[in-house]
């Protein structure tokens, strides 16, 4: 065992590794993630990894068992019945989904849906919104939450389902918890207005070292930063018909920081009327459920629901323990489930209708209710088999091991410097704190900087990862407002990247001097240290300036006779091979006739990979100082190419 790491358990082997469980981390990836070898996979917030073992026993199950329609009344159909019906509370000897939340069956149902995503959709469509309604979510929410929101500003129980956006009310409002009944609330500007219907606020939440309900103090700060309504011509200000009910929705933990949200918020909003929150100006009354998306936060750390009683959780499969896709579930109170109004019927859904008259009667179970059409009953039957896995290891301490790797990535990015002590990365998070790191999930999302403090593209990041064997993820990871907050980019900065052409997935990685997105590495439950260790050494090598990067050679002077003296030595010249990468810089370098000497013995460096790039097995190049201009003939294998680079190609040239 080397050093470093010796190092690292010395730091956290009481949580890595999994000690005290019958297969340790090493045993782990040797027996069940024998596919992986080399590669190092650093994106478990988009989708984690099923283990060998586990699609060993699926595929044993599939192939020794008969699944029928669970709609269809034989033998086959009902045993697939009970299977479905075992998958979302608990089966005789194994986990399932209620019980994975710890949500008792007497009090929430599990619905199968087609992903997380179909999960919140469902909330959206069904939630009994009117023009008193209020949706307020936070700034860290994932598209389909915010997806959510052009529901409540297009219904109109209200009447305004055409009508477009034709502004925005944009306003700042800074929100003061000040005891457990009471918040202090100032509204400082406004921008643009939207009209009136159901309102709509974005908001911030910031918890403090001692976050939730202590006898009279809450320990939190909520910042609305947006309020929205859809303009509705002609609408008077009505009278709601019966209650009004209001959706707060949050995520557990960020998908784009890996802040871990207190769940004490479900309490604290529940709770609290809209004047005790301070939002009585945009929500004057109704009754506060509360939605929090678990997707990504589900995997380390599900959320108690005996504790925090949630109305609506949405969770997914594959980000769980990675097989089934296409499977989520939404977990709903009962008494919550009553509220919302289902349109939409389908096979398995009613219980009696009529073709050519309007009649239908709707089944009264709420899992039949809005399950549409025949659930995905062989994905289903598979889950058990992840939540075996999960069981074995258990949720507490898979935390524990994603946590150590995640804190210990953080630590040696804030430890790289340039060779002039500037910072190599920014990382994003709550304040970047090192003390405030066990709110933190296994996510560690940054940007890099040079030397200068400029920007390294995320693209390009990812694509030397990429050719060093490491997966990664980049962008914004479809959550607008987290990216837009972490990375200090206003609406006219959105707006601007949008207009000149910038979308999501596209190299647009760096605008006007600013990142668009950041770098993202997630840590899994079969994560290990070598793989955080590789990528440390990889950014380390690849974007860090050091002393010997800087020339400081003599002065190469090649001037013909008879040429005009221009003043214009060449001192030094660094090659960038590679966009945003690290130069080769020669402190001297011979001159002849024309242009630089070279060797056709001595080949030009490039990045090594598991890819096998093409070997430059010689190069040439001419420079034009007055053109600005550096030309380079080099051959690949039998291959001769010429290029000239100019200030804008791919690669530079630097001559000082």
């Amino acid at each position: 065992m080397d050093a470093a790491k010796q190092e690292f358990l010395k730091e956290f082997g009481e949580h890595y590794g999994y000690p005290n469980t019958p297969k340790t981390i090493d045993q782990i990836r040797a027996t069940e993630f024998n596919r992986l070898q080399d590669l190092v996979y650093l994106d478990h917030a988009g989708a984690t990894l099923y283990s060998e073992l586990q699609m060993e026993s699926i595929f044993g199950d599939l192939t020794s068992k008969v699944y029928g329609n669970p709609h269809s009344q034989s033998d086959s159909s009902s045993a697939t019945l009970e299977i479905v019906k075992d998958a979302r509370q608990q089966g005789l000897s194994f986990i399932q989904v209620l019980d994975y939340c710890n949500a008792s069956p007497k009090d929430y149902k599990c619905i199968f849906t087609f992903g997380a995503t179909a999960a919140l959709k469902l909330v959206g469509e069904a939630f009994p919104w009117s023009c008193d309604s209020t949706f307020m979510y936070t700034m860290e929410n994932h598209n389909s939450v915010l997806g959510i929101r052009e529901k409540v500003l297009s219904n109109h129980s209200l009447q305004c389902a055409a009508v477009r956006h034709n502004g925005i009310l944009v306003c700042t409002i800074t929100v003061q918890v000040i005891n457990k009944f009471s918040l202090s609330i100032s509204l400082t500007s406004f921008r643009y207005a939207l009209g009136q219907g159901a309102a709509s606020i974005a908001v911030d939440i910031e918890e403090n070292e001692a976050p939730g309900v202590s006898g009279e103090n809450i320990a939190m700060k909520i910042s609305p930063h947006q309020v929205q309504r859809r303009k509705v011509a002609g609408l008077l200000e009505g009278k709601p018909d019966g209650h009004v009910y209001n959706l707060f929705a949050f995520p557990s933990e960020c998908n784009f920081s890996g802040l871990r949200f207190d769940l004490d918020l479900v309490k604290i909003i529940k709770e609290h009327s809209s004047r005790d929150l301070g939002i009585s100006s945009v929500c004057k009354n109704g009754q506060w459920m509360v939605l929090i998306d678990a997707a990504k936060g589900c995997a380390t750390m599900p959320p108690d629901l005996s504790k925090y009683p949630a109305d609506f959780v949405s969770i997914s499969f594959y980000k769980l323990f990675g097989y089934p896709t296409g499977l989520g579930a939404l977990i709903v109170r009962n008494d919550s489930a009553k509220l919302l109004k289902k349109t939409y019927f389908s096979g398995g859904t009613v219980a009696a209708s009529i073709a050519d008259i309007d009649f239908i009667k709707r089944r009264e179970g709420i899992e039949e209710l809005f399950e549409d059409g025949t659930v995905s009953f062989l994905s289903i039957a598979s889950v058990r088999h992840g939540f075996k896995i999960l069981r074995s290891l258990t949720a507490s301490a898979i935390s524990r091991h994603t946590k150590s790797l995640a804190l210990y990535t953080r630590k040696m990015l804030l430890a790289l410097r340039h060779h002039n002590g500037s910072n190599v990365c920014i990382l994003y998070g709550h304040q970047s704190s090192m003390e405030l790191c066990y709110e933190m999930g296994p996510i560690v999302s940054f940007n890099l900087k040079r030397p200068d403090g400029s920007w390294y593209g995320y693209r390009e990041v990812e694509k030397l990862a990429s050719l060093s064997g490491i997966q990664l993820r980049t962008g914004c990871f479809c959550n607008p407002g987290a990216c837009a907050k972490y990375l200090g980019l206003s609406h006219l900065d959105l707006l601007s990247n949008t207009e000149a052409g910038h979308v999501c997935w596209d190299d647009h990685d760096v605008i006007n001097g600013k990142p668009t997105g950041a770098v993202r590495v997630s840590f899994g439950y079969m994560s290990t240290y070598e793989e955080a260790k590789k990528f440390i050494d990889f950014v380390a090598s690849s974007f860090v300036s050091s002393q010997n990067d800087i020339c400081h050679g003599n002065q190469l002077e090649g001037i013909e006779k008879g040429s005009p003296d221009t003043g214009c030595h060449l001192k030094s010249i660094t090659i960038y091979p590679i966009k945003s990468c690290g130069g080769f810089c020669s402190r001297s370098w011979p001159l002849s006739k024309n242009a630089l000497a070279t060797s056709s013995t001595t080949p030009f460096p490039v990045t090594s990979s598991s890819l096998s790039p093409p070997r430059m097995d010689g190069f040439s190049l001419s420079t034009n100082i007055y053109g600005q201009i550096l030309g380079a003939k080099f051959i690949v294998g039998w291959k001769e190419e010429e290029v000239q680079v100019r200030r804008s190609g791919l690669g530079r040239a630097a001559v000082a």
